[in-house]
């Protein structure tokens, strides 16, 4: 929705509200109209895909991996499946990449010089060659 749409949205369920409940709904409230974090971190990858061209395709689901990883370590749940370690490592290593390519690309990097730099390091040329459950 648009802020204001949102904001006349926010402003008709609060005043609907019991006003025992309105400080818990305002905090409910407070992230409701944002991207979430996957939307977020999706849009980085966009970003970065010609920079990470030989990484970001061997790891189609990343965005949602990182973010589920992310999630299962600040809100453990017995119930949930667990992150290993080496596939932590590798959620770890790409967001890695991920920063270090959005920051090139800010500070003008063309982004093919990018993805030409990245693919000269033995570690990203490792890390695309071999993605998480390849066996």
């Amino acid at each position: 929705m648009s802020k204001e749409e949102f904001a006349k949205f926010e402003e008709s369920l609060l005043d609907a509200c019991p006003e025992k409940h309105t400080e818990f709904l305002k905090q409910k409230l407070g992230y409701l109209n944002e991207l979430s974090q996957v939307e977020r971190t999706n849009q980085l990858v966009e970003r970065v895909k010609v920079a990470l061209r030989t990484l970001l395709p061997t790891r189609p689901s990343f965005a949602v991996d990182f973010i589920d990883a992310r999630n299962a370590k600040t809100h453990p749940d017995e119930t949930k499946t667990r992150v290993g370690g080496a596939h932590m490592y590798d959620l770890t290593a790409t967001a890695t990449y991920l920063f270090e390519a959005c920051i090139m690309l800010d500070l003008g990097f063309d982004e093919t010089m990018c993805a030409e730099l990245f693919e000269r390091q033995p570690q990203y040329r490792h890390l695309a060659a071999n993605p998480p459950h390849s066996g």
